[in-house]
Parts: structure tokens; C-alpha cells; sequence
């Protein structure tokens, strides 16, 4: 029975829901305790309590038990990410559940520092009656700057609008909002109010080359990470008037809070309550739930469709990509080529992390190098196996899979005596087969898997399915394009092979055209929505511009609104 470690506890409900299938701990561990006992545990499930660092995965490989490690909670920066997706383990958050208990928090502390609440309380507790020294400003019309507006920073933008405060924020990625995005030098100069809500930093945001390019008398709120704040140079400011006031819910070490920030009247210091109400630790709670539900029993799930789009081609940048695909609420983007070689990998890197973080989104890969699985060319097969190692490197950590597209012109020449390459038989098969357990082996060491797409079908072919299918090879079923003979020929390769089908490509199933509404009608895409999303299978809606996009997206959750908790067995509907 998989075991699983509520190291820093969870939400009794959700503990006894978890208890049902699973073997449940529900103890703390300090760090030293903790290295020696994850080795008996699949699943550790920590909050910012835990910090589980190279020695305490190193500790986890004795055994080689633990798979999955959840962060109750939004920001990884107490997990060595990169170091546990090294050694296969995966690494989860709930980004979702904190949203609106985290900004708040948030807006309390911009009224307890502008209304100085703490100071009031303090001394009405010492029968002080001091009301002449506690005289306060309002938030209205005050100008909030926002660090980071994700999730939680667009959250407290619409919370801070019900004072009438003018919001402007700063961001990594360019987003269409309501708001005003400026650059950081402007948000310093022009705030009243900053609040920090981006992940976690090298380098502070506010720190002592930045304290000259604060507006006079602001006030700092940070609920976010400790890291985006050098409290010395916080404390330097405060003590020469540039920051009037500071409320803090994280620190640079936590529990062991600097012991200066506590001899400040100005500060407001809180013990990382963030995500601390009744309300939010359900929803966390059921946010973990459903992680270790996901993984390790997908068959008796609670059904739910995972959804995606391509990279955009008329976008320029990764930025405007992300963004979109937050605003539509999917789970995940397809990155191609393109991307991958534009971008500095560090760049890259962090850019994609921060939207992992920020937005919940996971990513993809999709391979469409004209790929001829079965070539006898070994120079070939070296450089595609480079891809896959480039691919591997620069992305480990953020994608889980890469869907390599087969050039279906590279095997049609096999059939065409002017074109003629070599021919298919058996040694063409197994050939094929090597070939990709090549290309699974180098991205194997980085917990990533090859998904094929547009493998030719042909009647002579069943021997090919077949045996890539013995041989544990997943599938791309590609939905809605024009020749329907082969559509209805890889479905019948699926029935008859039981073939490993992992991902789904709706090629512009959605679209108004007369010729795709035939399409639409012939497919009952609602049912392949259905099979798709009771057999654990990624969807992509292929399109290839944004008005496109948002108008499938607005009927594929039209579809799923009548269908999202049931349960579709295959041997009642089979596409």
C-alpha cells in the first residue's frame, strides 16, 4: 500500500479521506529525524515548516520509495526542485488554493499600517488612551504597487479598487490587464503602498541600492517569499524615514526572524499565516487529495479533463503565451521549436518556473522536425537523439513529456517506386522500435517520455502498432483532420491493440466552417472529451491564432459542463 507523510499535517477531513486507500503518517519529523525515516515513505506532503534539500532526497534513494512530493501551498522554494526531478521524483504545489485567503491578508495589513491598528490595540491593552498619537491615512485614492501579478497579486488588484486606490504593477511576463504595468523604477517612484507577491528571488527586491528610488513614506507589505526582501536595508529604511511602515508574513529565515524587525514600532510581523484560515486549509487539503489521487489511482479519480493549448505562432513572446493560457484557465502549453532555441536556456528556464509557480500551468513539448522514426541513417538517428538530450537539459523539470511528430511524407516513400528509401518489413520494424527506445532512454534520465504523433496508417501497418504498443510506446490520437478513412483506421488499431494512448490532439473541431461542423458531427467530439478525460489523457486544442483559441476554449467548456464528474467505462462507448 503506497505510505504516505503528512509532515507538517493536513486537514482532518482530507486526512480521512486519504486514509481510505492509503497508508497515512500524520507526524512531524525535524530535519535529522526526517532523513532517516523518508526512506520508508512514497509521498512526503509538507507546508514551509519542512525544508527537504539534496540530503534529505539522497536520504529518500536508500530505499527509492519516494515518487511524489507535494508543497501544501504555492512557493517550491523549500523543495530542491530541480535536484528531486533529477532522481524521478515529482515535485507538486497547490497554486490554486491560496489565492483569496493570501491577498486578504494582504489588504488587513495595508489597513492595520494605515490605521495603526497594532499600535492601538498595544496600548488600549496598557489602559493608554493615545488617540492623539495614532492619527492614520486612508488607502482612498492611494497609489498600490504590486510586485508580481499572478494568482494572488491580481486577486489583491480588484480587492484594493474597492478603496478607490490606483493600481499599477511590475511583472516578468507583459499582461493585459485593467491595470497599469510600468517598470519597477516607475512602481518605486510613484507607490504608496508596495506589495510584493512574486516568487522566490537571488536577488531582494527591495534592498539597499533600491531604498534611494522609494517613494518617501511608503509602506512595504510582504506575504510572498522572505527572499524578496533584504530586511537590513528594510530596517536602514524605516530608520530613515524612507519606509514609514512594513507588514511581514515571511522572512529570510524562517522561524528565527531577525530580532531587529521585532524592536520596530513600524513593522507588523506575522508567523506565515498566509494560508492560515479554516477555509483555505480545506481547499488546500482537497488540492492534495486530489494530487495523490492523480497519481496513483487514475482509474478511480474524480474525473477531470486536462487541458492545453500550442504556442501561438503570431506571439512573439513566451510571456503573452503564458498569460493567455492563464486567462483561459487551462493546465497546460505545448512549447515547439521555436522557443526552445529563441531563449537563452536560464532565461528560458526561469521564465517558464515562474509561470509554473505564479499560474499553476505545466508544459509540453512538442517535437515536429520532420521525424523519420525509422531511418537506417545513423548520423540521422545521432542528431535526433542530440534534440532529445538539448531538449532534456534545458527543460528538465518542467515538461513530462515530449510528443514527437512523425513526418508522414518519410514513410510514404517507402511505397513510391520513384522515391523509393527502403522498404517495410520486418527488419523496418524493429529498426523503428530501436530507434525510439534510443531517443526513451536519453530523456529517461530527465522523468521525461516520448509520445508518437501522425505514425502512418495503413492496413499493412498492424504489425507496427502492435508491437511499439508491447513495447510500452504511448500514442498521440489526433482528432479532426480531413481524411477520415484514417481516422477510423487508428481507431480500430486502438480497439483491436489497446493501444497507449497518453495524449489528444482537437485539430479546429470547434470552428464555425460548414466543412468543420460536418467534421464536429461525424467525430461527437463530446464523446472523445469524454474518453479522454476517463483515461487520464492531455488534450490540446490545435489552433493557430487567439480568437480561435478562446472560442474553442468557451465551447470545450460548454461540453464538459454536463459531463465533468462522470464516469464513462470504455466498454460503453468506444471511439
Amino acid at each position: 500500500m503506497v505510505r504516505i507523510l503528512l509532515n507538517d499535517g493536513l486537514d482532518q477531513d482530507v486526512i480521512d479521506l486519504l486514509k481510505k486507500d492509503y497508508d497515512v503518517v500524520d507526524k512531524h519529523y525535524d530535519h535529522n529525524e526526517l532523513k532517516s525515516e523518508i526512506k520508508n515513505y512514497d509521498v512526503l506532503v509538507v507546508r514551509s515548516k519542512t525544508t527537504v534539500d539534496k540530503s534529505i532526497i539522497d536520504a529518500s534513494l536508500e530505499s527509492s520509495k519516494l515518487k511524489l512530493i507535494i508543497r501544501a501551498g504555492v512557493g517550491l522554494d523549500n523543495i530542491d526542485l530541480e535536484y528531486a526531478n533529477k532522481n524521478n521524483i515529482i515535485v507538486k504545489n497547490t497554486p490554486k488554493a491560496s489565492t483569496q485567503v493570501v491577498a486578504e491578508l494582504t489588504i488587513s495589513f495595508m489597513l492595520a499600517l494605515s490605521r495603526n491598528i497594532t499600535l492601538a490595540n498595544e496600548s488600549m491593552k496598557k489602559m493608554e488612551w493615545t488617540k492623539s498619537s495614532l492619527k492614520g491615512s486612508e488607502l482612498y485614492l492611494k497609489t498600490l504597487g504590486i510586485i508580481g501579478f499572478g494568482r494572488i497579486g491580481r486577486k489583491v488588484a480588484k480587492l484594493a479598487t474597492v478603496f478607490n486606490m490606483n493600481v499599477i504593477y511590475y511583472d516578468l511576463f507583459t499582461i493585459e490587464s485593467e491595470f497599469d504595468q510600468v517598470t519597477l523604477h516607475e512602481l518605486f517612484k510613484r507607490s504608496d503602498y508596495i506589495s510584493l507577491h512574486a516568487p522566490a528571488q537571488e536577488e531582494p527586491f527591495i534592498n539597499y541600492e533600491t531604498l534611494n528610488k522609494l517613494k518617501k513614506g511608503v509602506k512595504i507589505i510582504n506575504t510572498s517569499r522572505g527572499s524578496a526582501i533584504n530586511e537590513d536595508a528594510l530596517i536602514k529604511g524605516i530608520k530613515e524615514d524612507i519606509i514609514s511602515g512594513a507588514a511581514l508574513d515571511v522572512y529570510q529565515k524562517e522561524p528565527n526572524v531577525n530580532i531587529e524587525l521585532t524592536k520596530l514600532k513600524q513593522v507588523i510581523m506575522t508567523p506565515h499565516i498566509g494560508a492560515s484560515t479554516s477555509e483555505a486549509t480545506k481547499r488546500i487539503g482537497h488540492e492534495v487529495y486530489q494530487t495523490v489521487k492523480s497519481f496513483y489511482d487514475v482509474k478511480k479519480k474524480t474525473k477531470r479533463l486536462t487541458v492545453g493549448m500550442p504556442v501561438l505562432m503570431e506571439y512573439q513572446t513566451i510571456e503573452e503565451n503564458i498569460v493567455l493560457a492563464s486567462q483561459l484557465n487551462l493546465d497546460f502549453i505545448e512549447l515547439n521549436m521555436n522557443f526552445l532555441y529563441c531563449y537563452p536556456s536560464q532565461e528560458l528556464r526561469q521564465k517558464l518556473l515562474s509561470a509554473k509557480e505564479k499560474y499553476g500551468l505545466s508544459f509540453t513539448f512538442h517535437y515536429y522536425d520532420n521525424v523519420d522514426i525509422s531511418s537506417p541513417n545513423n548520423n540521422y538517428m545521432e542528431y535526433l537523439n542530440k534534440d532529445m538530450e538539448f531538449i532534456g537539459k534545458n527543460l528538465n523539470g518542467l515538461i513530462d513529456k515530449v510528443v514527437l511528430h512523425i513526418e508522414p511524407g518519410s514513410f510514404m516513400t517507402i511505397f513510391s517506386e520513384k522515391h523509393y528509401v527502403y522498404k517495410y518489413d520486418k527488419e523496418y520494424v524493429s529498426r523503428t522500435l530501436k530507434n525510439i527506445k534510443l531517443l526513451e532512454k536519453t530523456l529517461k534520465v530527465y522523468n521525461i517520455r516520448i509520445v508518437l504523433e501522425n505514425v502512418p496508417i495503413f492496413p499493412y501497418m498492424e504489425n507496427l502498432y502492435k508491437t511499439l504498443n508491447e513495447n510500452g510506446v504511448a500514442f498521440t490520437w489526433d482528432i479532426g483532420h480531413d481524411v477520415m478513412y484514417e481516422h477510423y483506421l487508428f481507431s480500430s488499431f486502438r480497439k483491436k491493440f489497446n493501444l497507449n494512448i497518453k495524449h489528444m490532439h482537437l485539430h479546429n473541431v470547434f470552428n464555425h466552417s460548414d466543412h468543420h461542423r460536418l467534421t464536429l458531427g461525424k467525430l461527437n467530439i463530446k464523446e472523445y472529451i469524454k474518453y479522454a478525460m476517463n483515461n487520464d489523457i492531455s488534450v490540446v486544442i490545435e489552433v493557430k491564432d487567439k480568437e480561435n483559441l478562446e472560442e474553442s476554449v468557451n465551447y470545450l467548456y460548454d461540453y464538459l459542463d454536463g459531463i465533468q464528474e462522470q464516469v464513462v467505462e470504455d466498454n460503453i462507448w468506444t471511439p
